[in-house]
């Protein structure tokens, strides 16, 4: 699926600004990946202002795993940018700003997030939380003047709470190289870590 405008795809009575964000969309999604869809690219597609910009779950069958998400445009959306439950993905060259949450990849182990531009969301330019997270890589992303953490890694369920407090429950996030990533301007922490362990910090800018 590639160069194509899936904008504005919403469902509910939200306007964009002042009835937007964190407005119920009934899971709406420009693109959703759901059902065992492997394999597939997703590429230069414009998916903002989408309840989702590009959902991958497990909601009508298996998960769909070993995605390729590859410069799309998903700014503006209501909650995620791009949201993944599933394990394998590329996640590269997307930008992902002014969401609520800029990239949620809870839930998806062996992924690759480089080179993404996440700035101006109003929670995290990057999350990973509610979910196992082990064996992934986050690398030369841009992640700027987000309102809590630029990237937030949790073996945990955070939210939107700030300072951020865990409801109890604990998944394996662990084995996370980050590297090589940009950070300034981010309200809270440009890296935030709880209950996670083997992660690697190498070569930041903030």
């Amino acid at each position: 699926i590639s160069n194509s405008d899936f904008s504005w795809t919403y469902r509910g009575g939200l306007y964009y600004p002042n009835n937007w964000y964190g407005v119920d969309t009934k899971d709406s999604a420009a693109i959703v990946i759901d059902a065992g869809s492997t394999g597939n690219l997703i590429q230069n597609n414009n998916a903002q202002y989408s309840g989702d910009g590009i959902f991958i779950r497990t909601i009508i069958g298996a998960c769909a795993t070993s995605n390729q998400i590859i410069g799309n445009n998903t700014s503006y959306s209501p909650h995620n940018g791009i949201e993944s439950w599933c394990d394998g993905g590329t996640f590269k060259s997307n930008t992902a700003s002014f969401c609520d949450y800029g990239l949620w990849l809870g839930a998806s182990d062996s992924i690759t997030v480089t080179g993404n531009t996440a700035n101006s969301n109003r929670t995290d330019g990057i999350s990973t939380q509610s979910g196992s997270d082990r064996h992934t890589v986050i690398q030369d992303n841009v992640l700027n003047n987000n309102g809590r953490a630029g990237l937030f890694l949790a073996g945990g369920n955070y939210q939107n709470s700030n300072p951020p407090v865990s409801d109890g429950q604990v998944w394996n996030s662990s084995q996370l190289l980050v590297q090589r990533n940009s950070f300034s301007a981010n309200a809270f922490y440009d890296v935030y870590l709880g209950l996670s362990r083997l992660v690697t910090l190498a070569s930041n800018n903030a």
